[in-house]
């Protein structure tokens, strides 16, 4: 059993505008016994590397291609919501053996801080293109600093 992996991911920041883009593969070993057997990492923080609709939390028997980019804004001059920040992020997933498009997903950030708290709201959005279901999730966090 045999199966690559591979990460890379540049950005660049102009005062409180950032952008980035990266790729991940998580490879599939196609000759291994039994059939096609991908990279698993059952300890990772998949979540926030492969889109945040959860949908490759196990990464599929062909393994998986993340093509990523995004942009970020942090509001410094809005003076009465202290710390508030918007993000997107564009992913492409597609297979590693087999030519197969697992869809597309769009993940969007803003959060805030109002004294001890930082509140956070998270949504995504995955298009299944015939792979899997499309899938919407919205997280509302909160977080208390003592």
């Amino acid at each position: 059993y045999a199966a690559d992996y591979l990460a890379g991911e540049t950005g660049l920041a102009l005062g409180d505008f950032g952008v980035l883009a990266g790729y991940e593969l998580l490879g599939s070993d196609k000759g291994a016994a039994g059939g096609p057997r991908a990279l698993q990492t059952p300890m990772a923080t998949l979540h926030k590397f492969n889109g945040w609709a959860d949908l490759f939390l196990t990464t599929p028997a062909g393994g998986l291609q993340d093509l990523y980019g995004g942009m970020s804004y942090k509001f410094s001059k809005v003076t009465f919501i202290k710390g508030l920040n918007a993000a997107v992020t564009y992913h492409r997933f597609d297979s590693d053996v087999g030519g197969l498009r697992y869809g597309s997903e769009w993940d969007a950030s803003l959060g805030f801080n109002l004294g001890s708290f930082a509140l956070l709201a998270k949504f995504a959005d995955y298009d299944a293109r015939r792979f899997g279901v499309d899938t919407r999730k919205l997280w509302l966090q909160a977080e208390f600093k003592y």
